[in-house]
């Protein structure tokens, strides 16, 4: 087991941790104005034949202040707070991060992570700043946060199974995502399965509450899906699926030549409860040539 304490630190920086380098190639530095850590130093061997990827810890109750706000407005030169790469049993517990330049939180190709008791903080007009992103990912558990931010209180990108996220708290942005998958301009096909969201609550400086975001034109799918013992307060869309996602509203509805989309099925809801500050409290917008009945789409 690696484990490393973070203290407190204000200055702004991008913490990249990939589990899988050499850990003798890493810098050695561990002083408070460095964001690298030599994990030799906190029990990793370095040998070239352990496997010092495994059990890779970070805790305490510091605060990551990623100064971000003068860069909200970029979009090429960002860079998100804290990242980690092809780790295995990785833990993440106890820390706050707020004002990231884009991303709080970075997992990708991790496999078996327990993510607990994390606080994000962001205002609203602070553009993609999501508080926990996963992509490529299994087996990973995120419990006990309060996410506050600009963007996707979680997002669960392409290539990730047994994903379970529970106990949170989303005050402010646009709620817990799967997606947006299938971006036809990338050729991937994009899946997700198995993801359980449960006890989670959601305030009304939501936009959003559940969200399957695909774009049209897209391949791949998305199956078993269960969303239980959800809250939501004052929620503008607490439920979406939408199969006709575009950003930058380049896509119409009605008239895009793509009319592909990802198949979406086995996707439950169970104890939700809640008010919105709209009319329409579900909003489902299918494909029809994935989805001839409505089971196709969602399934209950």
């Amino acid at each position: 087991m690696v484990s490393i304490p973070l203290a407190n630190r204000k200055d702004r920086f991008s913490i990249f941790i990939l589990c899988m380098v050499t850990l003798s190639s890493l810098s050695s530095t561990t002083n408070a104005d460095s964001p690298c850590f030599d994990v030799m130093n906190y029990g990793a061997l370095g040998d070239g034949k352990t496997d010092d990827s495994q059990g890779f810890a970070l805790t305490g109750n510091g605060t990551t202040d990623g100064q971000g706000a003068g860069s909200w407005e970029e979009k090429n030169t960002r860079v998100t707070a804290l990242k980690f790469n092809y780790c295995e049993d990785l833990e993440l517990e106890g820390l706050t991060h707020i004002n990231p330049q884009k991303s709080h939180i970075s997992l990708h190709n991790c496999d078996g992570a327990n993510v607990s008791n994390i606080t994000t903080s962001a205002p609203e007009d602070s553009l993609n700043t999501d508080g926990i992103d996963i992509s490529c990912s299994n087996h990973v558990q995120i419990q006990d946060a309060n996410i506050g931010t600009g963007d996707d209180c979680i997002a669960i990108n392409s290539k990730c199974s047994f994903i379970n996220i529970t106990n949170i708290t989303c005050g402010l942005g646009h709620g817990i995502s799967i997606g947006s998958l299938g971006d036809p301009t990338e050729g991937t096909f994009d899946t997700v399965s198995k993801a359980y969201v449960q006890s989670c609550n959601f305030t009304g400086q939501n936009t959003t509450g559940v969200t399957i975001k695909t774009w049209q034109g897209g391949h791949g799918e998305v199956k078993n899906i269960t969303y239980q013992d959800i809250t939501f307060d004052n929620i503008a869309r607490p439920i979406v699926i939408d199969q006709f996602y575009c950003p930058d509203g380049a896509c119409k509805h009605n008239n895009n030549t793509n009319t592909s989309a990802l198949a979406i099925s086995n996707v439950s809801y169970t104890r939700i409860s809640g008010t919105s500050s709209r009319d329409e409290v579900v909003s489902l917008l299918c494909a029809s040539d994935v989805q001839p009945s409505a089971d196709k789409c969602l399934s209950s």
